[in-house]
């Protein structure tokens, strides 16, 4: 009787401990699938300070950014720059005109074979550039036109993925907690109309405008350059729909020729990560003022064009604003 009350014990503390040890099995395997079902890391910049005023920018602190190449010939010589942002393995963002030139008058899409993409680069100069990546494809909303403003954001698709390389985070949502705060642009376009494109990147703080404060600087930037008389300032053409104005009030930084396609991006003070908020477009004029009025950068909204440009794309790291404080973006 004894024998079979110790033998009963022992089976008992056996399969207790089996039972325990199934379970725990169990629950590594849950969460590793709820890790691999949500597994995407975005948004976070290598290095820590902030630097301010158009100032060289930290050794590839954005890894997501990339520097695009659209050569005019197979004999690769000739290229007109733009900048882009990679928002998964296969994908960079950039701005619709880049992707695009005039002949004739007429707007004529580029070859993707004579497409280059550099990700996560730093110098520009051909010895220390990273490896090219190809373009298979363009992705482009169908309301874009070039000679007008609006829908100007497109996509690239590579023809191999990137490996190793954080993407920038996607807003899982259309609200707007970044309304009336700083973006921070960066780029290796010019430093002003009369230098040079940069071979080292730059990066620069500039304040987001409200719709109509950017409309009433618009107006006033056509009465100066003549293009209406004060009395017909109201006939200025608004601004397209999906269009963000920014430029740094202070320091009249903002981007440049060259810039173009590159990220507006938004840090989101609780969880430290940068969000993609648009693409630049462009400028009123050709890279802002430091004398008279103030002249805003133009930028393509993403969440106007996030559903339709971004279905296609499988691995985009979607991750929702930690910062909930919401403040409705009006027009």
């Amino acid at each position: 009787m004894v024998d079979y009350y110790f033998c009963k014990k022992e089976s008992d503390s056996f399969m207790h401990n089996i039972r325990a040890m199934i379970l725990v099995f169990l629950l590594i395997v849950i969460v590793n699938f709820a890790h691999l079902a949500s597994s995407c890391d975005c948004g976070l910049e290598r290095v820590r300070p902030r630097i301010f005023n158009g100032e060289r920018m930290a050794f590839q602190k954005y890894p997501w950014m990339a520097y695009i190449r659209f050569y005019s010939s197979d004999d690769f010589k000739s290229f007109t720059p733009c900048g882009g942002v990679l928002i998964d393995e296969y994908h960079i963002m950039t701005a619709a005109h880049c992707l695009h030139y005039i002949e004739g008058g007429n707007m004529v899409k580029r070859d993707p074979k004579l497409t280059m993409i550099f990700v996560d680069a730093f110098k520009t100069n051909d010895r220390n550039l990273p490896e090219a990546f190809r373009a298979e494809g363009y992705l482009i909303p169908p309301g874009y036109k070039y000679t007008r403003h609006g829908n100007d954001i497109g996509l690239i698709r590579l023809t191999r993925p990137v490996k190793g390389v954080m993407p920038i985070c996607i807003p899982d949502s259309d609200e707007k907690p970044y309304y009336g705060s700083d973006f921070n642009i960066a780029g290796w376009g010019l430093d002003g109309v009369s230098t040079n494109v940069r071979a080292i990147p730059r990066e620069t703080v500039v304040n987001h405008i409200p719709y109509q404060e950017c409309y009433e600087l618009k107006k006033k930037y056509y009465v100066s350059k003549n293009f209406v008389s004060r009395a017909s300032a109201d006939r200025v053409p608004p601004l397209a729909e999906g269009e963000i104005c920014a430029a740094n009030k202070q320091t009249r930084a903002d981007a440049c020729y060259g810039d173009s396609g590159n990220p507006l991006m938004w840090k989101d003070p609780m969880n430290n990560r940068w969000y993609l908020i648009g693409i630049t477009a462009g400028a009123l004029d050709d890279c802002g003022s430091t004398k008279g009025n103030l002249i805003p950068g133009i930028y393509t909204a993403l969440h106007r064009h996030k559903r339709p440009l971004l279905r296609k794309v499988l691995r985009k790291c979607v991750v929702p604003f930690a910062l909930k404080e919401i403040v409705s973006f009006k027009k």
